[in-house]
């Protein structure tokens, strides 16, 4: 799921950043838009540095390195915090004409990744040894 997470995350962050994401309306979206281009771009490589970060911790856990655990946490955290800016960001450029509801879902699954994997993790923390 790691592995997949991740290329999904390298997928959109390559839609976002080159704007493939609204087709062949791209110019008429940010030429309406100015500032959502920008909030793209960022979120957009951010989204990238995600997925290379999910893929790494995926191999980090399966060869049970110490440090994966701590990857997962920041993985499921990033994500969310990623959400909540790019929702935030566009909200305020749509001037609050925006369905708010599955980012903001979105950030709840996070918040509950990070805290039931903290809990799991922290009852096997003597198999990541490596």
């Amino acid at each position: 799921a790691l592995f997949a997470s991740g290329i999904l995350n390298l997928i959109s962050g390559i839609q976002m950043v080159t704007g493939s994401q609204y087709g062949d309306l791209a110019s008429d979206v940010y030429d309406y838009f100015p500032g959502l281009q920008s909030v793209d771009i960022i979120c957009g490589l951010l989204s990238i540095a995600l997925g290379v970060l999910l893929i790494y911790t995926r191999f980090r856990l399966a060869q049970y390195r110490a440090n994966g655990p701590m990857l997962l946490l920041i993985c499921y955290a990033s994500s969310g915090l990623l959400n909540l800016v790019y929702m935030i960001a566009v909200y305020t450029i749509l001037e609050g004409d925006l369905d708010v509801s599955s980012s903001l879902m979105s950030v709840g699954i996070s918040l509950i990744m990070v805290s039931a994997n903290n809990v799991y993790f922290k009852n096997r923390r003597p198999l990541f040894i490596h």
